[in-house]
């Protein structure tokens, strides 16, 4: 779950260095078209390694021993 959570936030975190690196050196931020397409570059991962990490989990369940 740790290596699942890694993409998305790396995407994030590079995105949001740049913003507060343009407001603590007092700079405008105008890319925000940028930023909607990070965001929207974000839910995309966040889904599918949502449902890979699901697939992965319902796979490795054991099933129980018939009689």
């Amino acid at each position: 779950m740790l290596v699942g959570g890694l993409l998305p936030f790396a995407a994030v975190f590079i995105e949001l260095f740049f913003i507060m690196k343009s407001v603590w050196l007092d700079q405008y931020y105008y890319m925000y078209g940028f930023l909607a397409i990070v965001f929207i570059i974000l839910l995309i991962t966040c889904v599918e390694i949502t449902i890979v990490i699901i697939y992965f989990t319902l796979c490795s369940e054991v099933r129980p021993l018939r009689r």
